[in-house]
């Protein structure tokens, strides 16, 4: 199916009508000119269609075994009904089963090819069916074949989720472990699924006139979506006006710092500290939820969270941490008060409907007090985390590297420190790879002997892991320029002035008075109309890759809606700031990504493959 019948399947363009779910439905959802969550739709239909043609006059024939890694998108997505088979397990060599159908959904990982080899030698004469998402790579065939499997597999997929909205104002295509792919292995795989999700976006919204791109792959990608209208013979003139004005695409790698530094909303504290999977579920300890909320069993101590049911978790997500607290307590006070209005008016009158109207009103207090209650202990806990001496101490020595108020040998000395008391290496390596970054690379005497303490300290296998940071671009060696000090200065990185956390006005408070370079940028677009003058133009060119600039509209302050693309990821951080631009300039932005990041993820999806990721702690 090509990408013109593919936007058919979604409705059409113009005014289609759009079927929400009950999830959807309680959804924060802002009058917008411009509706995402008809992709979901398009998502759902698109996989259950792959299902469906397997065996299809017999449902209840096929098991589906899902990787770990990608259960939680399915999670999100589907139902069991909905999918159209008779269970859903997971990769374990010990599975067994008397269902027809085999049907395994993989990223492509070696690892999980032996483990196909073992469940297919246990379960003879079945049809097998694997499907790589995004698709398969000579590896995983070449695994296969070692194994002697190859040839018995009935058939093989590869499949792209495309854009799920995961938000009112929020896409992703969920690839795990973007930055690793496209900067380190130069895997081109992700540009294309970026591409086709941009063609997709454009035929269902309309071409997208004006373009502000910065990257290398950015101008890749652009290639790649010119070639792809091309063989659709989608011409710019057939799709009229577009409801989209602008679209501003980024590259991870021009900006780790931002990813690095540690979170200071709530919804950011979150990720940071459990992880937050596809914006809806996180997984917390029982003591968190009152007891009385809790169908979970005894011996359960994780309980999944939605968050996307969660009304009080809405309205504080963007919030700063330290504000928090003080709406919590004001929900508390409103809860206790109309709770004493109720109880009053339950001595006072006796009407039964009366009764009935207020016992409802009480169920419904209830469920925002639990809500409460939860986000209280929740703040208590990261209030605790946070006043521990590592962990202050980690916060302070970033906010000193970006600030520029520690030299570069304290530094230094401070990350000797840490490498010596054996401090988690994640947390290591996110300063080392900061300081690297700010600094325009270290020298390389000084990398080469924090490296070999490294390797003393966590072990010589972490010498890939190195390797593959500086692959990478996250950790540096000594270059030419201060590229960190032109920046703040034409951008005004840093915000000398604490921001206002109550009624923020500037993106900075998000990290504690550091803006993020891309969320500047989109500022400098909204303020200026353009990047082709002033303290942006010179931004720009002082950062590496291709800047593309192409305005058709002439008249940039009536552009109203901006589709910002984070190729490698986006932190709740930037979200909060993009929002509070969105709010302040009254436009609407759509954010679609490759997935949301953390300093710890990103980090981590750079260690060595065959090696072992550190525990988070």
């Amino acid at each position: 199916m090509n990408l013109i019948s593919q936007a058919v399947s979604l409705g059409g363009r113009r005014n289609s009508t759009i079927t929400r779910s009950r999830d959807e439905e309680e959804i924060f959802m802002p009058n917008l000119k411009v509706d995402i969550t008809v992709f979901r739709d398009h998502v759902k239909q698109k996989f259950k269609q792959m299902i469906t043609s397997i065996d299809s006059e017999n449902i209840d024939s096929k098991l589906l075994v899902v990787d770990r890694s990608i259960y939680d998108v399915f999670r999100f997505l589907f139902t069991q009904n909905e999918l159209g088979v008779s269970r859903i397990a997971f990769f374990n060599e010990e599975l067994r089963t008397d269902l027809k159908h085999l049907i395994f959904l993989t990223p492509p990982v070696v690892a999980n090819m032996n483990k196909l080899a073992v469940i297919m030698k246990n379960n003879p004469n079945k049809y097998v069916h694997v499907v790589f998402l995004p698709r398969r790579t000579f590896a995983c065939k070449e695994a296969l074949q070692m194994a002697k499997i190859y040839g018995a597999i009935t058939a093989f997929y590869n499949f792209n989720f495309d854009l799920i909205p995961l938000d009112y104002d929020l896409l992703s295509l969920e690839i795990s472990e973007a930055s690793r792919l496209l900067y380190f292995e130069l895997d081109t795989s992700p540009l294309v699924a970026i591409a086709e999700s941009l063609q997709r976006i454009q035929v269902v919204y309309g071409k997208i006139p004006n373009l502000y791109c910065k990257g290398y792959t950015t101008k890749v990608i652009l290639e790649i979506l010119n070639n792809i209208e091309k063989e659709d013979k989608m011409k710019s003139e057939e799709s009229g006006q577009s409801e989209i004005d602008c679209l501003v695409m980024f590259d991870r790698n021009l900006d780790y710092v931002t990813p690095l530094l540690t979170q200071f909303t709530y919804s950011g504290a979150l990720d940071e500290v459990w992880g937050i999977k596809q914006n809806n579920f996180i997984n917390l300890e029982k003591k968190f939820f009152p007891v009385s909320t809790t169908d979970a069993p005894k011996n359960q101590d994780i309980i999944t969270h939605k968050l996307k049911k969660d009304k009080v978790y809405l309205e504080i997500r963007d919030c700063h941490t330290t504000v928090v607290a003080s709406i919590l307590d004001s929900k508390l006070g409103e809860i206790k008060s109309i709770n004493d209005e109720i109880a009053a008016g339950n001595k006072q009158n006796s009407i039964k409907d009366m009764a009935n109207k207020v016992q409802k009103e009480r169920k419904i207090l209830e469920k925002d007090f639990d809500k409460i209650a939860t986000h209280v202990e929740v703040r208590k806990h990261l209030d605790e985390l946070m006043e521990k001496p590592t962990s202050y101490k980690q916060v302070k020595t970033e906010q000193s590297i970006v600030n520029g108020d520690m030299k570069s040998q304290e530094v230094i000395d401070y990350i000797e420190a840490q490498i010596g008391k054996q401090a988690p290496l994640t947390k290591v390596l996110k300063l080392l790879c900061l300081h690297s970054l700010v600094e325009n690379g270290l020298k390389t005497s000084v990398l080469d002997n924090l490296k070999k303490d490294i390797y003393l300290s966590y072990g010589f296998e972490h010498q890939v892991t190195l390797s593959n940071l500086e692959k990478g671009g996250l950790l540096r060696r000594e270059s030419e320029g201060k590229i960190w000090d032109t920046l703040d200065k034409q951008l005004k990185l840093i915000n000398p002035d604490i921001p206002n956390f109550q009624d923020p006005d500037d993106a900075s408070y998000a990290y504690f008075g550091y803006c993020p370079v891309f969320v500047r940028l989109v500022e400098n677009l909204f303020k200026k109309g353009t990047w082709n003058n002033g303290n942006v133009k010179t931004a720009l060119e002082v950062i590496p890759g291709s800047t593309i600039i192409d305005e058709k509209n002439s008249n940039p302050e009536n552009n109203e809606v901006y589709l910002i693309y984070m190729i490698g990821g986006v932190t709740y951080g930037e979200l909060a700031g993009f929002r509070l631009l969105a709010k302040k300039y009254k436009k609407q932005i759509i954010v679609a990504t490759t997935t949301i990041i953390t300093g710890d993820r990103l980090v981590n999806s750079f260690f060595d493959r065959f090696g072992s990721i550190p525990v988070k702690n």
